[in-house]
């Protein structure tokens, strides 16, 4: 009997209460948890840590990137003013204002854009004209074109955009204005040149004011849609 009753005070003495168990498993979370969150932060700390610096200039590029592959600034691409200081045998002479407007070569003598490299490109041309009623005796004819030339076909100049308006005399008052646009997309290879050519009215030609926004012409690589 004796014997009975020291086995069951044993046994009780041995065996944990629920509460006990419940403490300790709770105990045995939290620990785990504080552990796995000191490990997770010294990982990021190390490798934050080994990132490199990077520069304005390189974030910009990736946003660049992000905003849609290629910008504008880095596809061949022009845009010209007219300079007033003059004309010369029916071509007007351009300028850029900023280096951003040109990105490819421009050959002042000639007065022509020349092709970086092969792929559609857009040419887009807007010429101003304006006069006085004494240029209305008659019809006036305002006509220029844009001429292409390539050296796969001996450099014989060929139209890729030709524009026709008349100012009818009877619509002239004491002073009239007309502006043309034009535009095209066309495929053109490396080392074709473009120039633009005024076939009447030369002196009639608006260049003045601010610049580009009267009379300009440029081209772009349309090479999103090749």
């Amino acid at each position: 009997m004796d014997g009975r009753v020291d086995m069951e005070l044993a046994y009780n003495r041995q065996a944990p209460s629920r509460s006990e168990i419940n403490c300790k498993l709770c105990i045995s979370i939290t620990a785990s948890v504080v552990i796995s969150t000191f490990t997770c932060t010294l990982v990021v700390f190390h490798i934050l840590g080994k990132q490199p610096t990077v520069s304005p200039a390189k974030e910009a590029t990736g946003y660049q990137k992000l905003q849609g592959g290629l910008t504008q600034k880095t596809k061949p691409h022009a845009h010209l003013g007219a300079d007033p200081t003059g004309k010369k045998n029916g071509f007007l002479s351009w300028r850029n204002r900023s280096k951003d407007d040109l990105n490819m070569e421009y050959n002042h003598s000639e007065q022509s854009l020349v092709i970086p490299e092969n792929g559609f490109y857009v040419i887009y041309l807007q010429i101003s004209y304006r006069g006085i009623k004494k240029s209305c005796e008659k019809n006036v004819l305002l006509m220029h074109d844009v001429i292409k030339r390539s050296p796969r076909y001996n450099n014989e100049p060929r139209t890729v955009i030709s524009s026709l308006e008349t100012v009818p005399r009877n619509v002239c008052g004491e002073e009239w204005r007309k502006t043309t646009h034009s535009t095209a997309r066309i495929f053109l290879y490396k080392e074709d040149s473009l120039k633009v050519n005024l076939i009447s009215n030369h002196s009639l030609v608006d260049m003045y004011g601010i610049y580009g926004t009267k009379t300009f012409w440029g081209v772009y690589l349309d090479r999103d849609l090749n």
